[in-house]
């Protein structure tokens, strides 16, 4: 969306964006915004409600081939092996019984000397698998995406294209899109979504309030209230309600 709305503004004229709209089926006069920035912005948020993205996409990628938008279709997916089949039950052979009345024996002979808990003592657990750390500057879009699928944030709602052209944008730790996941995922703080909410929208609602130039806070925090305000206006912009609390749209991680 971000990389959208640069492409349109930066190398389509006023006359060129109505030549658009005129060759998508798209009444000019519809799409509010004085100067170009709003008209751009505006614009793409209206074929983003129609889910046209990826036509609009593709018309911009036409006329403007120099850009790369989005990656090429070619490109497989990535390959996903199927777990092995699984073993066939056994007969248990007479040594392993042995082997197992023997085991029996040395274990009660350990809890009778004190060396392990009796039943009903609290066993030791293990240490949790240490999660991804988010303030990593290797973090990969695909080291992302399970975490993000987690909290139920996807990366878009129109389709496998537009998914493939976001995937594209995350080009870096200081990429908006890699900046935006991280954030989110800071400050949903191991809850999730109920509905699923998506990455391109959340984007267009943040950079609203703050501003292309004001994006990033600090380092690489963006600004945490204006961060979970639009969540807010992401999930009813998308699913026509009108919550005012993140809270209420967030449920613990399953």
């Amino acid at each position: 969306m971000r990389a959208l709305r640069e492409a349109l503004d930066q190398t389509f004229s006023k006359d060129e964006l109505r030549t658009l709209c005129v060759d998508l089926g798209i009444d000019y006069e519809d799409i509010p915004g004085d100067g170009k920035d709003s008209l751009v912005r505006e614009l793409v948020a209206y074929v983003e409600r129609r889910g046209r993205l990826p036509e609009l996409i593709a018309y911009v990628q036409r006329a403007r081939p120099h850009l790369n938008l989005m990656l090429p279709e070619s490109r497989p997916e990535p390959l996903v092996l199927a777990p092995p089949p699984a073993k066939p039950p056994s007969a248990i052979p007479r040594w392993s019984l042995v082997g197992g009345a023997l085991v029996a024996a040395l274990l009660l002979g350990l809890l009778a000397a004190g060396m392990i808990p009796p039943t009903g003592q609290a066993p030791v657990t293990p240490p949790a698998t240490t999660s991804l750390d988010l303030t990593s500057d290797s973090l990969t879009v695909r080291e992302l995406e399970p975490l993000l699928r987690e909290a139920n944030i996807l990366l878009s709602a129109a389709g496998t294209q537009q998914e493939q052209a976001m995937r594209s944008y995350f080009t870096g730790p200081d990429s908006a899109y890699h900046l935006l996941a991280v954030n989110s995922l800071q400050v949903l703080d191991g809850q999730r979504f109920r509905q699923p909410i998506y990455l391109d929208e959340l984007d267009r609602w943040y950079t609203e309030r703050v501003g292309e130039t004001d994006y990033v806070a600090e380092g690489r925090r963006l600004h945490a209230a204006d961060l979970q305000a639009a969540m807010v206006q992401a999930w009813n912009n998308h699913y026509g309600q009108q919550q005012t609390a993140l809270a209420a749209l967030l449920e613990p991680a399953q």
